[in-house]
Protein backbone atom coordinates (compact mmCIF):
# COMPACT_ATOMS: atom_id res chain seq x y z
CA UNK A 1 0.00 0.00 0.00
CA UNK A 2 1.30 3.76 -0.82
CA UNK A 3 0.81 6.50 1.13
CA UNK A 4 0.81 10.32 0.22
CA UNK A 5 2.82 12.10 3.06
CA UNK A 6 0.99 15.54 1.46
CA UNK A 7 -1.32 14.39 3.85
CA UNK A 8 -1.32 13.53 7.18
CA UNK A 9 -0.92 9.81 8.43
CA UNK A 10 -0.81 7.97 11.48
CA UNK A 11 1.26 5.18 12.94
CA UNK A 12 0.20 3.78 16.29
CA UNK A 13 2.43 2.77 19.45
CA UNK A 14 1.38 0.70 22.59
CA UNK A 15 3.72 1.27 25.28
CA UNK A 16 3.11 -1.89 28.01
CA UNK A 17 4.06 -4.40 30.75
CA UNK A 18 2.07 -6.73 33.37
CA UNK A 19 0.27 -4.01 34.85
CA UNK A 20 0.38 -0.86 32.41
CA UNK A 21 -0.76 -0.47 29.07
CA UNK A 22 -0.38 3.31 26.68
CA UNK A 23 -1.99 3.37 23.50
CA UNK A 24 -0.45 6.65 21.45
CA UNK A 25 -1.15 7.91 18.12
CA UNK A 26 1.82 9.45 16.43
CA UNK A 27 0.56 11.74 13.36
CA UNK A 28 2.81 12.92 10.53
CA UNK A 29 2.86 15.28 7.98
CA UNK A 30 4.84 16.14 5.03
CA UNK A 31 4.31 20.15 4.30
CA UNK A 32 4.26 21.08 0.77
CA UNK A 33 6.14 24.32 0.59
CA UNK A 34 3.30 25.88 -0.67
CA UNK A 35 0.89 25.48 1.45
CA UNK A 36 -1.77 27.92 2.33
CA UNK A 37 -2.05 28.48 6.02
CA UNK A 38 -5.27 30.26 6.01
CA UNK A 39 -7.70 27.53 6.13
CA UNK A 40 -5.76 25.96 9.05
CA UNK A 41 -5.78 28.90 10.71
CA UNK A 42 -9.71 29.02 10.37
CA UNK A 43 -9.12 25.63 12.82
CA UNK A 44 -8.21 27.38 16.04
CA UNK A 45 -9.86 27.76 19.27
CA UNK A 46 -10.41 31.16 20.79
CA UNK A 47 -7.20 29.80 23.40
CA UNK A 48 -5.24 29.32 19.88
CA UNK A 49 -5.58 32.68 18.71
CA UNK A 50 -4.93 34.56 21.39
CA UNK A 51 -1.72 32.28 21.55
CA UNK A 52 -1.16 33.28 17.99
CA UNK A 53 -1.68 37.05 18.52
CA UNK A 54 1.24 37.07 20.40
CA UNK A 55 3.50 34.98 18.29
CA UNK A 56 5.46 37.36 15.62
CA UNK A 57 7.24 36.31 12.38
CA UNK A 58 5.55 34.15 9.22
CA UNK A 59 7.93 31.27 10.35
CA UNK A 60 6.72 30.75 13.94
CA UNK A 61 3.41 31.84 12.90
CA UNK A 62 3.20 29.24 10.17
CA UNK A 63 4.40 26.59 12.33
CA UNK A 64 1.80 27.19 15.33
CA UNK A 65 -1.01 27.24 12.94
CA UNK A 66 0.15 23.63 11.40
CA UNK A 67 1.45 22.48 14.64
CA UNK A 68 -1.94 22.64 16.53
CA UNK A 69 -3.57 21.77 13.80
CA UNK A 70 -1.74 18.41 13.45
CA UNK A 71 -2.49 18.42 17.30
CA UNK A 72 -6.21 18.09 16.00
CA UNK A 73 -5.70 15.16 14.13
CA UNK A 74 -3.41 13.02 16.15
CA UNK A 75 -5.83 14.17 19.48
CA UNK A 76 -8.79 13.28 17.48
CA UNK A 77 -7.39 9.69 16.10
CA UNK A 78 -6.31 8.71 19.65
CA UNK A 79 -10.43 9.59 21.43
CA UNK A 80 -11.82 8.07 18.13
CA UNK A 81 -13.44 11.44 17.95
CA UNK A 82 -14.08 13.75 14.81
CA UNK A 83 -14.23 16.72 16.78
CA UNK A 84 -12.25 19.56 16.34
CA UNK A 85 -14.28 22.09 17.55
CA UNK A 86 -13.93 20.95 20.91
CA UNK A 87 -10.36 20.56 20.92
CA UNK A 88 -7.82 22.73 21.92
CA UNK A 89 -4.23 23.43 22.78
CA UNK A 90 -2.89 25.65 25.20
CA UNK A 91 0.94 26.21 26.67
CA UNK A 92 2.33 25.82 30.02
CA UNK A 93 5.36 27.69 31.78
CA UNK A 94 8.07 25.91 29.64
CA UNK A 95 5.90 26.76 26.36
CA UNK A 96 4.66 22.85 26.48
CA UNK A 97 1.24 22.23 24.55
CA UNK A 98 -1.47 21.86 26.97
CA UNK A 99 -4.44 20.20 25.64
CA UNK A 100 -7.57 22.13 27.45
CA UNK A 101 -10.87 20.64 28.76
CA UNK A 102 -12.84 18.78 27.97
CA UNK A 103 -9.44 16.74 27.13
CA UNK A 104 -7.26 17.50 29.47
CA UNK A 105 -6.70 13.71 29.99
CA UNK A 106 -4.98 13.71 26.85
CA UNK A 107 -1.07 14.39 26.48
CA UNK A 108 0.21 15.82 23.20
CA UNK A 109 4.15 16.13 22.26
CA UNK A 110 4.86 18.10 19.35
CA UNK A 111 7.84 18.54 16.73
CA UNK A 112 8.63 20.26 13.25
CA UNK A 113 11.37 20.77 11.29
CA UNK A 114 11.11 23.36 7.91
CA UNK A 115 9.02 20.15 6.43
CA UNK A 116 8.06 17.59 8.44
CA UNK A 117 5.29 18.34 11.04
CA UNK A 118 4.52 15.26 14.06
CA UNK A 119 2.31 15.07 16.77
CA UNK A 120 2.21 12.41 19.63
CA UNK A 121 -1.41 11.97 21.37
CA UNK A 122 -1.55 9.38 24.42
CA UNK A 123 -3.37 9.38 28.07
CA UNK A 124 -2.19 11.22 30.78
CA UNK A 125 -0.66 8.47 32.60
CA UNK A 126 2.14 7.89 30.19
CA UNK A 127 5.41 10.31 29.93
CA UNK A 128 5.97 10.60 26.33
CA UNK A 129 7.85 12.90 24.37
CA UNK A 130 8.88 13.34 20.96
CA UNK A 131 11.16 15.01 18.68
CA UNK A 132 12.16 14.88 15.09
CA UNK A 133 15.55 16.50 13.11
CA UNK A 134 16.51 16.65 9.74
CA UNK A 135 19.56 14.89 8.94
CA UNK A 136 22.91 17.34 7.90
CA UNK A 137 26.16 16.45 8.43
CA UNK A 138 27.40 19.53 9.42
CA UNK A 139 25.14 20.00 12.05
CA UNK A 140 25.80 16.35 13.15
CA UNK A 141 29.71 17.51 13.58
CA UNK A 142 28.54 20.74 15.73
CA UNK A 143 26.30 18.53 17.73
CA UNK A 144 28.81 16.02 18.75
CA UNK A 145 30.75 18.78 19.57
CA UNK A 146 28.58 20.37 21.89
CA UNK A 147 27.15 17.30 23.44
CA UNK A 148 30.56 15.57 23.98
CA UNK A 149 29.35 12.01 24.81
CA UNK A 150 31.34 8.82 23.81
CA UNK A 151 31.23 7.44 20.32
CA UNK A 152 28.78 4.46 21.00
CA UNK A 153 30.39 0.74 21.22
CA UNK A 154 27.16 -1.48 20.60
CA UNK A 155 26.50 -1.07 17.23
CA UNK A 156 27.37 -0.45 13.88
CA UNK A 157 26.01 2.80 12.97
CA UNK A 158 27.41 6.02 11.10
CA UNK A 159 28.22 9.42 13.16
CA UNK A 160 25.50 11.92 11.90
CA UNK A 161 22.76 9.16 12.47
CA UNK A 162 24.14 8.72 15.82
CA UNK A 163 24.49 12.79 16.72
CA UNK A 164 21.19 12.90 15.46
CA UNK A 165 19.63 10.07 17.98
CA UNK A 166 21.37 11.79 20.72
CA UNK A 167 20.02 14.96 20.31
CA UNK A 168 16.07 14.15 19.74
CA UNK A 169 16.81 11.67 22.41
CA UNK A 170 17.67 14.74 24.72
CA UNK A 171 14.86 17.08 23.03
CA UNK A 172 12.23 13.75 23.27
CA UNK A 173 13.05 13.28 26.88
CA UNK A 174 12.65 17.07 28.10
CA UNK A 175 9.23 16.89 26.44
CA UNK A 176 8.36 14.08 27.93
CA UNK A 177 9.26 15.79 31.54
CA UNK A 178 7.51 19.09 29.93
CA UNK A 179 11.04 21.29 30.54
CA UNK A 180 12.15 21.14 27.64
CA UNK A 181 16.30 21.86 27.22
CA UNK A 182 16.68 22.70 30.81
CA UNK A 183 18.85 20.34 32.42
CA UNK A 184 22.60 19.93 31.80
CA UNK A 185 23.13 18.28 29.05
CA UNK A 186 25.50 15.76 30.73
CA UNK A 187 22.14 14.31 32.17
CA UNK A 188 21.04 12.94 29.14
CA UNK A 189 24.61 10.51 28.44
CA UNK A 190 23.66 7.73 26.82
CA UNK A 191 24.57 4.20 28.43
CA UNK A 192 23.44 1.72 25.27
CA UNK A 193 22.28 1.49 22.29
CA UNK A 194 20.32 -1.70 20.67
CA UNK A 195 18.86 -2.30 17.27
CA UNK A 196 15.01 -3.35 17.59
CA UNK A 197 14.43 -4.16 13.73
CA UNK A 198 15.38 -1.21 11.57
CA UNK A 199 14.71 1.17 15.03
CA UNK A 200 16.87 1.71 17.86
CA UNK A 201 16.48 1.49 21.58
CA UNK A 202 18.66 3.80 23.41
CA UNK A 203 19.01 3.87 27.43
CA UNK A 204 20.65 5.96 29.67
CA UNK A 205 23.21 6.57 32.52
CA UNK A 206 21.19 9.36 34.77
CA UNK A 207 17.74 9.63 32.65
CA UNK A 208 17.51 5.60 33.80
CA UNK A 209 13.25 6.61 34.33
CA UNK A 210 13.49 6.32 30.28
CA UNK A 211 13.96 4.90 27.06
CA UNK A 212 14.30 6.27 23.55
CA UNK A 213 13.12 4.87 19.99
CA UNK A 214 14.66 6.21 17.26
CA UNK A 215 13.78 5.50 13.48
CA UNK A 216 14.28 6.90 10.24
CA UNK A 217 11.64 8.70 7.91
CA UNK A 218 12.53 10.26 4.67
CA UNK A 219 15.64 12.23 5.52
CA UNK A 220 14.66 12.67 9.62
CA UNK A 221 15.42 10.93 12.51
CA UNK A 222 12.17 11.05 14.85
CA UNK A 223 12.62 9.83 18.68
CA UNK A 224 10.30 9.17 20.64
CA UNK A 225 10.91 8.95 24.65
CA UNK A 226 8.77 6.52 26.99
CA UNK A 227 9.29 5.05 30.40
CA UNK A 228 11.79 2.49 30.82
CA UNK A 229 9.47 0.17 32.50
CA UNK A 230 7.28 -0.50 29.56
CA UNK A 231 8.13 -2.48 25.95
CA UNK A 232 6.71 -0.51 22.78
CA UNK A 233 5.30 -2.10 19.76
CA UNK A 234 4.36 -0.24 16.59
CA UNK A 235 1.02 -1.21 15.36
CA UNK A 236 0.30 0.14 11.68
CA UNK A 237 0.45 3.23 9.57
CA UNK A 238 -2.58 4.55 7.47
CA UNK A 239 -3.75 7.62 6.10
CA UNK A 240 -5.85 9.91 7.73
CA UNK A 241 -8.64 12.97 6.59
CA UNK A 242 -8.92 11.54 3.34
CA UNK A 243 -11.42 13.83 2.52
CA UNK A 244 -9.86 16.97 3.75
Amino acid sequence: MSFSFEKPSIRYFSFFNKKTLINASLCLWVVPEDIDIDYFKSTLSKTEQDILSTIKGYNKVRNFILGRYLSKIAISDFLSKDDFDMISVSKGIFNNPLVDSPYSNVRISLAHTSKLFIALASGSEGLLGIDAEKINETRALNINTVLNFPKNTDIDIDETTEAFIKWTSMESIGKALGVGIGLPFSFYKPKSHTYIGDSIESTFFYMHQFKCHSFKFIDHIITIAYPSNLTLKELELHNCLESQ
